[in-house]
């Protein structure tokens, strides 16, 4: 399993993340492929009740993503956050990844790495295009 993901998005997002003194978090928009999910674009969430060591998605982020996502024959097929540790499924996390299968994404606030993993907690390859 593969996340395709444009170079510059997640450039964008390494670098949110590393100036951000809360987590951030949103959606990944796209196409679910068989075995490949491609980013067509980032939804951001508002991180205003987000600490540095957790953060929410609101009911109207999640809403609106959805709704701006249906409108253009897409889906939300994970969701991206970061948090000051390695970026590796916390116990949150898997907990929220039950709620929300698919991709997630985690970025290290502090040195900008990322990975990904399904619901499964299976690691995804990450490739930029």
């Amino acid at each position: 399993m593969r996340l395709l993901i444009k170079k510059n998005d997640i450039e964008k997002i390494v670098r949110k993340a590393v100036k951000s003194p809360v987590e951030l978090a949103g959606f990944l928009i796209g196409i679910k492929g068989s075995e490949d999910f491609i980013v067509k674009y980032i939804y951001n969430a508002d991180p205003s009740d987000n600490t540095n060591v957790s953060f929410k998605i609101k009911p109207n982020d999640t809403y609106n993503a959805i709704k701006q996502a249906e409108s253009e024959n897409l889906e939300i097929i994970g969701v991206y956050h970061t948090h000051p540790a390695p970026p590796e499924p916390s116990s949150k996390d898997r907990e929220g990844m039950k709620a929300w299968p698919g991709v997630w994404l985690i970025i290290d606030s502090r040195t900008g790495r990322y990975g990904a993993w399904n619901e499964k907690l299976e690691k995804i390859v990450v490739e930029t295009i």
